[in-house]
């Protein structure tokens, strides 16, 4: 049982930082998306 709550202290940061990479990723292509728009228009 204990390593298994081990497994899943070290697991936690992970998918935090995951999450996080996730996260940033989704707002870049929004933001690539939004400025080829401007580009476009201009």
């Amino acid at each position: 049982m204990e390593t298994v709550k081990a497994g899943r202290k070290s697991f936690l940061p992970f998918f935090v930082i995951r999450t996080i990479y996730v996260n940033s990723l989704d707002k870049v292509n929004k933001n690539r998306t939004y400025f080829a728009k401007l580009l476009k228009k201009s």
